[in-house]
């Protein structure tokens, strides 16, 4: 349940018209938060090439790119701080500020900065409207140059971007907000009771927003309902079964598992299940403050807040701040209780599985050491105390589940504990690895057992990779290092020299221009990779730029020495 229950308990008699309300764009969009493109960190110590494209001055520079889809208020929002002293006063610091495109350099036009009295060191970097198509799913740069007067300023100085915007309904600007609700038919034992919602503004997905599950419970001691329902936040954060339940993180789809001890329904035998998009999360209902009107919410049985049969229309929308308005509610729809859930002792599912292991190496690759982190799964799915977790790790991804094996009792568990805390929480092991080579790769997973012996789906696969610290090295002419003569004839004329046989040197050919495909193959799907980790996965911006990258040899070069 979500934290602020006793206040969402004061709505259920918003919740009598809500299904019936009306939400026109315009009134939605205003609910609608500014979500963050990118984050970056720099210090002029380390940006110090970024002159090499700032007209020889200092600067900072952080790329990231915009979807067309969230091209509306774009805003950069930099925090300057100087080691050992004052934060500085950004105005008098901040020379200019400058949006450009990352290959060729055009600035991008409309954006304006802004300075804060509350805070000196900040500046915002805005833009009113919508910014151009053309300037969309591409890298972009931007640059900030300051006037600091001596190098050390400059050195010691670190700048913290934060890049924004809002959601562009481009072609549906007057569509309405609406949210569907699914969950299963029946409430039973080892299948997971999960509550999905989808939030749409017309066809188009809508994340970050705010989005609550009302679960009424009927009983037969409780013919008249006066049992006040259950409230639960429903996320979109990827977490898994192990929490919410979601699949996938800002996908504009919303989850959350309920147990049978989550409604309190011992007696029940059916729920009701509405979702419900709400404005504000932290806020209290205000049901006296509508325009010009002081009297109570409405409901379907008298005032209905969107009325029909006048020529202008108008919305009823509680004018003050600080209230939780409703936005917009599915259709309610039931659900049946197995009665097997309500028996003593009977266990509900097994503990939902980890999705968030994460390993990274301590120290020298020959130590062995590595840190392994993830969050508690429960008893039952997402909730409660697992019974025992079973953490392994291997160089071969076969057979992973069945390899090395740690243990809480493990003698190579150097600090941390495998030991159970409630789901939710954070865990953390420090493991030396036994007989590891280097230079290798090894991979982790780990499951969890429940106190009826049910074991979790595996976790995601989590991998370090140990190198032996030999230099890398790049570009040498292989003549020097052999000492051979150098020969320019054409790579074709070499073999040719080498075989008088035409059909070996056709064959020969074939095979370099298979090994070229793969290597350039692998190439793209690095510089793939690496475009999705600055642009996000789920962005289309992404095929688009790699499908340019494929046919245009003078852009791929460009984005191989930025990337690769």
């Amino acid at each position: 349940p979500i934290p602020c229950v006793p206040c969402l308990l004061r709505l259920t008699d918003a919740f009598q018209y809500a299904t019936q309300t009306f939400i026109p764009g315009n009134v939605g969009d205003k609910a609608q938060a500014q979500q963050v493109i990118w984050k970056e960190t720099l210090t002029g110590l380390h940006s110090m090439g970024c002159k090499d494209t700032n007209d020889g001055k200092n600067c900072y520079k952080t790329t990231f790119t915009i979807e067309k889809s969230l091209n509306k208020n774009v805003t950069i929002e930099a925090l300057l701080s100087i080691q050992g002293k004052p934060p500085p006063d950004a105005q008098e610091v901040v020379d200019k500020m400058a949006v450009k495109e990352d290959v060729s350099q055009a600035e991008v036009e409309g954006f304006e900065a802004s300075f804060s009295t509350e805070a000196p060191n900040f500046i915002e970097f805005g833009h009113a409207g919508i910014v151009s198509g053309s300037h969309t799913q591409q890298l972009l740069g931007v640059y900030l140059t300051p006037n600091y007067t001596t190098p050390t300023d400059y050195a010691r100085s670190t700048v913290q971007f934060t890049v924004s915007g809002k959601r562009n309904f481009a072609g549906e600007e007057d569509a309405d907000y609406w949210v569907s609700c699914d969950h299963p038919s029946i409430m039973k034992p080892d299948e997971p009771f999960l509550i999905k919602s989808r939030v749409m503004r017309g066809t188009t997905p809508v994340n970050y927003a705010n989005v609550v599950a009302k679960v009424t419970v009927s009983r037969a001691d409780d013919e008249d309902g006066d049992i006040l329902p259950r409230f639960f936040e429903l996320k979109d954060d990827g977490s898994g079964d192990s929490g919410s339940g979601d699949e996938t993180k800002n996908d504009g789809t919303y989850s959350t598992i309920v147990s049978p001890e989550d409604l309190q329904a011992d007696d029940g035998f059916g729920i009701s299940v509405m979702c419900n998009l709400l404005e504000s999360s932290d806020a209290e209902w205000n049901d006296n403050n509508f325009w010009g009107k002081k009297e109570s919410l409405p409901t379907q049985d008298s005032f209905t807040p969107y009325c029909c049969g006048t020529k202008d229309q108008k919305w009823n929308i509680p004018k003050s701040q600080d209230v939780t308005k409703l936005m917009r509610s599915s259709i309610a729809s039931g659900a049946f209780l197995d009665p097997s859930i309500f028996v003593k002792g009977t266990d509900f599912g097994p503990p939902g599985k980890i999705a968030d292991l994460k390993a990274e190496i301590v120290g020298k690759s020959e130590a062995g050491v590595v840190k392994l982190s993830w969050t508690a799964t429960g008893d039952d799915w997402g909730r409660g105390t697992a019974q025992s977790y079973n953490l392994v790790y291997s160089d071969k991804r076969k057979g992973l589940m069945s390899s090395n094996k740690v243990t809480k009792d493990s003698k190579t568990v150097l600090s941390g504990s495998l030991e159970p805390v409630p789901a939710g929480q954070k865990m953390e092991v420090i493991l030396k690895l036994e007989n590891h080579h280097v230079p290798g790769t090894y991979m982790f997973a780990l499951n969890a057992t429940d106190d009826a012996g049910k074991v979790s789906r595996p976790s995601n696969v989590a991998k370090v990779n140990f190198h032996d610290g030999s230099p890398l090295v790049m570009h040498v002419d292989p003549h020097l290092v052999h000492g051979h003569a150098k020969n320019d004839l054409p790579f074709e004329e070499k073999i040719r020299r080498i075989s008088k046989d035409e059909r070996f040197v056709k064959r020969f050919m074939a095979r370099i221009e298979k090994n070229k495909k793969t290597v350039r193959d692998a190439e793209n799907n690095v510089m793939e990779r690496k475009l999705k980790e600055k642009m996000g996965r789920k962005g289309t911006s992404v095929d688009r730029i790699m499908e340019k990258i494929k046919n245009d040899d003078v852009l791929r070069d460009m984005y191989k020495k930025k990337l690769l």
